[in-house]
């Protein structure tokens, strides 16, 4: 008898909840009906009888749930087939006071493909400021009206794997293997290139007539006293605190562009002796034949 009755309680619940409206008027209004034998909705209204939030199953008998606004805004819609949305305040999720359009606390994000469409310059005056965006500086581009990616980081960005790391500072300075970078470039390590392109200014001023080139007697007593080339840093102190390469490429071509004055010198003396040398030749050979 008691499962009868059970049964029948039962029954009678589910007629009444799909075959009528259903009104609890305590806090506010609240429908639930039944539209049609296919399509359903279930309605919540507010205490101004307007209507603020409807779960519904369509005609094609998907599901979508929506809420609206005090003013009757549509703010949230959520499909299980079509395009969902939400308009209106921060999503959080793994967090109750999010601080941007959507907040992630927890492992992350898992997407195959992420679109930008915000530009990160936007928020320059907001420092500081962070994120991923696309930015107007366009020189990047062949075509010069195609905006760039920007990846933005107020106090400095890094790339880190098991084994290496690629930094910026907040300077502006780079630094592989360094997270610490002294320099625009700082590299921790080995740099293999095909060309390597150094800016310099040359050394033609070797070449000039007021230019103060040294003996060959004084090259070889700065030599014997000092176990380098004048104008070269000893080999302590480039280990101690590395080379220019501008600078040294410089020194280096000063160097050898005098040891090409020293060379044309030589070949004027050897010249001239070998001169002297062919008259007395010459006047001995006329001794003789005398």
């Amino acid at each position: 008898m008691k499962k009868l009755l059970f049964i029948f309680l039962v029954v009678f619940i589910t007629h009444n909840l799909f075959s009528q409206t259903n009104v609890f008027p305590e806090d506010g209004n609240i429908s639930i009906y039944q539209g049609s034998s296919i399509a359903r909705s279930y309605d919540v209204y507010n205490s101004g009888n307007i209507l603020v939030s409807r779960f519904e199953v369509t005609s094609d008998k998907s599901g979508q749930l929506w809420f609206k606004d005090g003013d009757g805004l549509l703010k949230v819609l959520i499909k299980s087939h079509g395009t969902s949305y939400f308009n209106g305040g921060n999503v959080g999720i793994g967090t109750s006071s999010p601080n941007a359009k959507l907040e992630v606390i927890g492992d992350g994000i898992n997407a195959s493909r992420i679109s930008l469409s915000g530009n990160i310059n936007d928020r320059i005056n907001d420092s500081p400021w962070y994120g991923i965006g696309y930015s107007n500086f366009t020189s990047l581009s062949y075509e010069k009206t195609k905006r760039t990616v920007q990846l933005a980081g107020y106090y400095g960005l890094m790339l880190k794997t098991s084994e290496g790391v690629l930094a910026m500072h907040q300077n502006g300075n780079i630094g592989i293997g360094t997270c610490t970078p002294a320099y625009k470039l700082d590299v921790l390590g080995t740099i293999r290139a095909r060309e390597l392109k150094v800016d310099m200014q040359g050394a033609d001023f070797v070449f000039e007539k007021d230019y103060q080139l040294r003996t060959i007697e004084e090259v070889e007593e700065f030599v014997s006293v000092n176990k380098h080339l004048p104008e070269i840093a000893p080999a302590k102190e480039m280990q101690e605190n590395g080379v220019n390469q501008s600078e040294m490429n410089q020194k280096l071509l000063q160097k050898l562009e005098e040891l090409t004055l020293y060379v044309i010198e030589l070949k004027k003396e050897n010249d001239l002796q070998s001169e002297v040398l062919k008259r007395q030749q010459e006047q001995l050979n006329m001794f003789v034949k005398n």
